[in-house]
């Protein structure tokens, strides 16, 4: 019981980079079909059906991450192509929507943990993880 109330003040907290933040809450709570608006622009329609892949989106926003279309040419954003099941970074980088975490991704890319302040040109990173890849693209 009380992990259901957690998480649906996770959602509540997540949403507030929505437009229209009750309108994922009401998709969350009883699984209509209901259209997301971002802050950013970019819109998403939730339904039972996507709403793991509309909470991802919605937590990456949070997290700072600038969604669009995929046939978009807003810069720095991360290009959401749903016929292909993939999103594209800003630098060109293609990763598969099952395999996307907004955390880890916002870590690297947009909040940039990684960065070292100095020319990596001619050295060798050794990446010795094994979650979806993201650290060894990021210096690659």
């Amino acid at each position: 019981m009380f992990g259901r109330l957690k998480s649906v003040a996770l959602d509540y907290e997540y949403s507030g980079c929505l437009e229209n933040r009750w309108s994922f809450m009401i998709s969350r709570w009883f699984g209509l079909a209901r259209k997301l608006k971002f802050k950013d622009g970019y819109s998403f329609t939730m339904n039972k059906n996507n709403a793991h892949l509309a909470s991802l989106f919605v937590k990456f926003a949070f997290y700072g991450g600038l969604l669009s279309d995929c046939d978009s040419d807003v810069p720095f954003s991360w290009k959401v192509c749903l016929d292909d099941n993939v999103i594209v970074s800003p630098h060109g980088l293609r990763f598969n929507l099952n395999s996307f975490d907004p955390l880890i991704f916002a870590e690297t890319y947009v909040w940039d943990i990684h960065f070292c302040g100095f020319d990596l040109t001619g050295k060798v990173v050794i990446d010795v993880g094994g979650y979806v890849g993201d650290t060894a693209l990021y210096f690659f």
